[in-house]
């Protein structure tokens, strides 16, 4: 399946990001064994999930994010996902831009998106658990973090 040539680089980072996802989940899925739950209900890992989905989401706003809010103060200075750090001062514009928007981001949401989703499918196998539905709620939980993280991004990019 190929994406549209005229498609923003945002837009097929992020259906690239949900190919995976979903790729992730049939696998872990297809893996765990089933027992029945009321599909109406949440699951007693719920909470935890939510939490683990917070607490990642506010760890890469403030260590990914934010810092790009203070571009034009100055000097901005982050980490990249693979230990080496952006160094930028000037305008937010050409090579800077590219590098915010193609490969920056995406890697510590492929990262911590798979590591979510291994904690929560071995908590359900250890508390006997229906892995389906506590990795559909964390699915869930983990596409709310994804839109947030590319409209915030979307939202420093108009800023800058």
């Amino acid at each position: 399946m190929s994406l549209p040539t005229a498609c923003p680089t945002w837009a097929k980072i992020t259906f690239v990001i949900w190919i995976i996802f979903t790729l992730i989940v049939v696998l872990i899925l297809y893996i765990l064994q089933k027992k029945e739950m009321p599909a109406n209900s949440k699951s007693p890992l719920y909470e935890k999930t939510e939490q683990r989905v917070n607490d990642f989401y506010a760890k890469l706003d403030k260590e990914q994010l934010t810092p790009w809010f203070f571009f034009n103060t100055g000097k901005i200075s982050v980490k990249t996902y693979y230990g080496g750090t952006i160094c930028f001062s000037g305008e937010f514009s050409g090579s800077k831009k590219m590098i915010f928007w193609e490969g920056y981001i995406e890697p510590f949401l492929e990262h911590g998106i798979t590591e979510i989703l291994e904690q929560v499918a071995n908590d359900a196998l250890e508390k006997q658990l229906n892995p389906e539905l506590c990795i559909n709620e964390a699915a869930m939980l983990l596409d709310g973090i994804i839109n947030n993280t590319y409209n915030q991004m979307a939202e420093i990019d108009q800023r800058l």
